[in-house]
């Protein structure tokens, strides 16, 4: 019993880091965690790319040549979001 009470008093005397820097050991091991899983995720599933025009329908269109059928204008401008 009396060998009980020493580890309880040994356990109790050291504590560990205080609560502050606990809370931001874990906010900071958050982080680097979801970083780690978002370039994981980035490597392994990767976008498509997306389609680009050639050179060849583009020196077609500014012709004035039909670059793509049914199409009224071929360099007709286009706002694109993102």
């Amino acid at each position: 019993m009396m060998g009980d009470m020493g580890i309880l008093r040994a356990a109790r005397s050291w504590s560990g880091p205080p609560l502050a820097l606990q809370i931001v050991g874990l906010l900071l091991g958050g982080l680097i965690v979801s970083q780690l899983v978002t370039l994981f995720l980035t490597l392994v599933w990767r976008p498509a790319p997306q389609a680009r025009d050639g050179l060849t329908k583009i020196a077609r269109a500014s012709t004035g040549s039909r670059g793509t059928p049914g199409k009224a204008r071929p360099l007709q401008p286009a706002v694109r979001l993102g």
